[in-house]
């Protein structure tokens, strides 16, 4: 599975791959990474947003407020 998401502060629109192409579209809050973790923004995403039918996460795009800080940018 590769996620592609498009991030602002308030709101979130992510789109799920498959081989086939485009699984699923879904949309949660926004999440600006300048002013939260990995762990956390990841924690928040697993139980409350991402569909219960994700079962491997291959790869994550993401695209959103506020990355352009290189340090804030880094994945941990």
């Amino acid at each position: 599975m590769i996620i592609i998401d498009d991030s602002g502060s308030t709101k979130n629109n992510w789109c799920l791959f498959e081989n086939k192409g485009v699984t699923e579209y879904f949309s949660a809050h926004g999440i600006n990474p300048f002013f939260r973790n990995t762990v956390d923004i990841a924690n928040e995403l697993l139980t409350d947003f991402m569909p219960k039918t994700v079962t491997e996460i291959r790869q994550v795009h993401f695209c959103g407020a506020r990355t352009i800080n290189p340090k804030k940018g880094e994945a941990k």
